[in-house]
């Protein structure tokens, strides 16, 4: 069984205004799925890999991989899948994954607990830039012209 995951920060508040991570799972037929939120201070591996448990134990039975969406996912789900020694990889190609978590989206501003902040669930963070490493800083400028035939 192959499941897709996702754990992520969602346009969802808390009672007491705390922004809430979701965390989806679901097979790539879509067969089986398993979601649970739970406050941003409290998300941790060890969360994930007590949901991923619970998530075991409702498909009853084990995945042989599951593969992770945002590369965020991964870093939660990495340590928690080691502990139950369930390998994981990054998969852009979720296709069940992305069909749940639109579907979602259209689901949270019926919630009392939406936020109303904007929100693309198949969007990802771009990493900050890299500095440029010293070997290609130039000692002093020069400006030049190039047609574009010479170019």
């Amino acid at each position: 069984m192959l499941w897709q995951a996702d754990c992520y920060r969602r346009p969802l508040k808390s009672p007491t205004g705390e922004p809430l991570w979701e965390l989806l799972l679901c097979s790539d037929d879509f067969e089986f799925t398993y979601g649970a939120t739970c406050p941003q201070s409290a998300v941790n591996s060890d969360w994930v890999r007590q949901q991923v448990e619970q998530a075991i134990a409702k498909a009853q039975g084990r995945p042989h991989l599951i593969e992770a969406f945002r590369p965020q996912s991964l870093r939660l789900l990495e340590p928690a899948c080691a502990a139950l020694e369930i390998p994981i990889s990054a998969q852009r190609q979720t296709r069940a994954l992305k069909r749940w978590l639109q579907q979602r989206a259209s689901w949270y501003p019926n919630l009392d607990t939406y936020s109303g902040e904007a929100y693309d669930p198949l969007a990802l963070d771009q990493p900050p830039p890299m500095p440029l490493s010293e070997e290609l800083w130039g000692d002093q400028w020069r400006f030049a012209a190039l047609s574009a035939r010479e170019f």
